[in-house]
């Protein structure tokens, strides 16, 4: 018998990509494709598209036929190449209407197939399963069993086995008796698979192998559905599924027929195509070189973990920090030490709660000029200074003007700043600035002209009337404030400069006020001060250097090989002499002594060992209490000889 062209119809959602069709294409097994493309499909949106599609289909020698009621879908189909048709308008080759497609037995060979009543009969189908090889063409009979209704009443149940796009399933041809009709439905539902007619007459029920669409015989009804339809929405798909179709019949012939096919798809092999068996084998191959090596020489390594003996040495007593020591002595338990001395001051202002009259002179500063010679002069501590009104200031300290520079024959005038108080109290002797004050001393001297005072900055602080003053408990109060204020600020600022890694026990400090002085009249804004002076000096020493100390004198009770492991250290009482400039601690010392394992040579040893030789080989190590050892994976029993593979931890 003549080989059938098999046809798949393939349905291609609004958004779905062109490479996804053209995957879809390429594992179709079918020599023509029926392509349904909806409007406003995202496929239909390039000519490119639609270009990638053609070329697709020349490279697989298949036949692509374009079916879609979108115009420019249709233009730019036939623009690539690509047959293509209106499913409502379009005519396939020869003129013969697209609903209309038959692909298998013609009128003639039905007649010559037409079976004789209540006698088995096997025929012959060409079938492409998607279970064997697509070059795989061999024919197959499939004989049928006559079901006990069949045999009863005369009827035969005919299959041929083709391809559809759900599967492997073929025409169904039934001969039967005749039928009493069965009106059609009032309302026929609409969908891919249209008004399914029931049939009436003895004749042949074809179910096209393109998308199990339900043809009647010519002479009895005309075609029920197209397979160059327009898709259906996702939600009507289950109408093509066979057994809906067979249902749509209506008899337990069409039910037996459908379970018979399923019978029949399910016995194939699995279709791997050429090019996928080489990448299937390619990889097999991989993977039997990969798997041994990742299990021998990746995936093996060892964690071992080493616990050594260890052995309690603990010590109570006083150690010496000496300021004159420049290194540690286990012998006599002594350890270098260092004082640290910061000196502040400090003016704080407190209110000032009593009421008092009182006088106060004004203060302030003046700049004293030599425009005289280059001779310096000096001038006593209480030389007088007048204004051109008549009141006179007094320079608080003695001074020395520096001699005026002499340059061409030009004097160029030189000065000096000193304080100055007025000589009588009073507010008159708060001045914003005077050009120039001359000193009465030099008066019937020619210094008297060139040599004077000048005040640029405000003189203040001139009073007399009643005004705020300090009580004698404000007084102590303040001081005592300002004890703690300055103390708190200078070990603050001590600290600050301490380097890093010096140990600073509380008790190891001395702090002493240098100066403290009260001005007991209080400002315009009814404040008095206190000025502290304080030096705190602070005695320190590096813990590390203590520590190693004690290490010291504890190993000289283990000698061999041994190290401290743990250490814990507790202060006690501190004495400090500031004078001698030593410090004495009160410690408590608890250590745990150990034997010194080198990790990089016992690791060496292990390497390449299995676990049963490894064990005697850690326990024959000197110093380890117990070893425990934990190989990976499961299987492997030795130690690997790459030490990237092996943890050793020593505890």
């Amino acid at each position: 018998m003549a080989k059938d062209k098999s046809i798949e119809k393939i349905a291609v959602n609004k958004n779905d990509e062109p490479t996804a069709i053209a995957e879809r294409l390429i594992d179709s097994d079918a020599d023509s494709i029926i392509l349904s493309i909806p409007k406003f499909s995202k496929f239909a949106e390039s000519v490119s598209n639609f270009k990638l599609l053609k070329r697709e289909s020349d490279i697989l020698d298949k036949e692509v036929i374009v079916e879609t009621v979108d115009e420019d879908a249709l233009a730019l189909a036939k623009e690539s190449g690509l047959e293509a048709h209106n499913p409502f308008f379009g005519r396939m080759k020869g003129g013969q209407q697209i609903s209309d497609i038959r692909t298998k037995a013609t009128k003639e060979q039905e007649a010559e197939e037409e079976p004789k009543p209540k006698k088995k009969k096997a025929t012959k189908a060409k079938k492409k399963p998607e279970v064997e090889e697509a070059e795989s063409e061999a024919e197959e009979e499939v004989e049928e069993e006559e079901t006990p209704e069949a045999k009863e009443e005369g009827r035969m149940v005919e299959i041929k086995l083709g391809r559809t796009g759900m599967g492997v399933v073929s025409d169904v041809l039934i001969n039967d008796k005749p039928v009493a009709p069965t009106p059609p439905p009032a309302e026929p539902e609409p969908g891919l698979i249209q008004d399914i007619p029931t049939p009436r007459a003895t004749g042949r029920i074809s179910i096209n192998p393109v998308n199990s669409g339900i043809v009647l015989p010519e002479e009895e009804a005309t075609a029920a559905v197209s397979p160059y339809s327009p898709s259906p929405e996702p939600e009507r798909l289950e109408d093509h599924h066979p057994e809906n179709i067979f249902k749509h019949l209506g008899s337990d012939e069409g039910i037996k027929v459908f379970e018979k096919i399923k019978k029949y798809k399910g016995g194939g092999k699995l279709h791997i195509g050429g090019k996928k068996r080489k990448l299937i084998l390619v990889g097999v191959v991989i993977l039997l070189v990969l798997i041994p090596y990742l299990a021998l020489a990746v995936l093996p390594k060892a964690e071992i973990l080493v616990e050594t003996g260890k052995t309690p040495w603990d010590y109570s007593g006083t150690v010496a920090a000496l300021s004159s020591a420049t290194q540690i002595s286990a012998e006599n338990t002594t350890i270098p030490g260092q004082i640290f001395t910061q000196t502040t001051n400090l003016t704080l202002r407190f209110d000032a709660n009593g009421r008092e009259t009182i006088e106060r002179k004004a203060t302030g500063q003046i700049e004293i000029i030599n425009a005289h010679s280059s001779e310096s002069q000096p001038l006593v501590a209480t030389t007088r200074f007048e204004t051109p009104d008549g009141k006179i200031f007094r320079i608080t300290e003695g001074v020395t003007v520096p001699g005026a520079e002499v340059k061409d024959g030009k004097i160029i005038p030189s000065s000096i700043t000193a304080n100055i108080v007025a000589d009588k109290p009073g507010q008159e002797y708060n001045l914003a600035s005077v050009e120039k004050l001359t000193v009465p001393g030099f008066k019937g001297d020619p210094k008297f002209s060139s040599f004077y005072g000048k005040i640029t900055t405000p003189t203040e602080g001139g009073f007399v009337g009643e005004a705020k003053v300090a009580t004698e408990e404000d007084v102590d109060k303040a001081v005592q404030e300002a004890k703690i204020k300055i103390q708190e600020s200078s070990k603050a600022l001590m600290m600050s400069k301490i380097p890093e890694g010096f140990k600073v026990l509380d008790g190891a400090s001395e702090f002493e006020i240098k100066d403290q002085t009260v001005n007991r009249e209080a400002d315009a804004e009814g404040k008095f001060s206190v000025f502290s002076e304080a030096q705190i000096s602070q005695f320190a020493f590096k813990e590390d250097q203590l520590e190693a100390m004690l290490a010291e004198k504890a190993l000289v009770n283990f000698p061999g090989g041994n190290q401290v492991d743990s250490k814990k250290i507790e202060f006690g009482a501190v004495k400090p002499n500031f004078e001698d400039k030593i410090l004495r601690v009160e410690v408590s010392y608890k250590s745990q002594i150990e034997k010194i394992i080198d990790a990089s040579k016992l690791k060496e040893s292990v390497l390449g060992k299995k676990e049963a030789a490894l064990q005697e080989t850690l326990s024959a190590v000197e110093g380890v209490k117990r070893a425990e050892v934990s190989l990976w994976p499961f299987w492997v029993k030795t130690v690997p000889s790459n030490g990237d593979k092996v943890k050793l931890e020593i505890d």
